[in-house]
């Protein structure tokens, strides 16, 4: 067991000394040789340190390709994507023409969709991932990432919906019915057969009438009318609803109502 540790203990040391040496080192191809071995090796974050050191002195030069390439992947393995959406995006920018450059385009929107946050949160980040991975579908249709793509944009495009469909049931949840009525028609527009358009759609009638219900006498006949107009189109559209019977007890209502 002694022997163990000690053999473990010299080995680091050793891996310690060479990392210190390359880190002094003036020599910027022994550098990056050495940044891509502690990459090979998952040793992501000393392949970092020593790629930050290295990559403005080989700038202009013919080493430069493969270090901005690496410090891009550096950052994505260590989770930093915010760096590595940065450094992917000035790749396939400086060197449009490497060999990398498509991996580059893609890794560049996969990274800004690993950095979205929960459908829950802003999703400024989802939009802009949405762009770029779209740009890179647009440039590269037939790209060996194309299915990976697909699947990313899929998966950001039910982030922004649900997102929306939390915002548009918000105004029905605290009694804003006129905001309601408007949202939740935008929604009907924009995701007009998602698996929250039924559901959705039933709401806004039901926001339809709550406003009429609750408006002063002079609306409230305009209003009525334009809920009956909306329960038309629901049973239209959806016969066999599960709220069905709810929807027609409001038809019921606005015809009471409108005696």
């Amino acid at each position: 067991m002694k022997r163990l540790i000690l053999l473990f203990a010299s080995i680091l040391l050793l891996s310690c000394s060479d990392f210190q040496r390359l880190q002094k080192s003036e020599n910027p191809t022994e550098k990056l040789e050495g940044a891509i071995a502690y990459y090979e090796k998952k040793d992501f974050y000393r392949a970092g340190l020593l790629l930050d050191e290295v990559l403005p002195l080989v700038r202009g030069t013919d080493l430069a390709e493969k270090a901005s390439y690496y410090i891009a992947w550096c950052h994505y393995q260590q989770d930093e994507f915010v760096l590595s959406t940065y450094y992917f995006k000035d790749f396939y920018l400086t060197f449009p023409r490497s060999q990398y450059t498509e991996e580059a385009t893609f890794m560049h929107g996969k990274s800004l969709y690993r950095d979205s946050p929960y459908y829950n949160l802003d999703q400024t980040n989802s939009e802009e991932a949405l762009k770029y991975l779209q740009e890179y579908v647009n440039k590269y249709p037939e790209g060996k990432f194309i299915d990976e793509t697909n699947k990313l944009v899929d998966e950001l495009l039910g982030k922004i919906r649900k997102k929306t469909y939390e915002n548009s049931i918000l105004y029905w949840k605290t009694g804003n019915y006129k905001a309601a009525v408007s949202a939740l028609g935008s929604f009907l527009n924009t995701y007009p057969d998602s698996e929250y358009t039924e559901e959705v759609a039933y709401k806004r009638l039901e926001s339809q009438y709550l406003l009429a219900k609750n408006s002063i006498a002079s609306k409230q006949k305009q209003r009525y009318y334009e809920a009956i107009e909306i329960y038309y189109t629901f049973v239209d559209k959806y016969p066999k609803s599960t709220f069905i019977s709810k929807a027609e007890e409001i038809f019921g209502n606005c015809q009471e109502a409108l005696k």
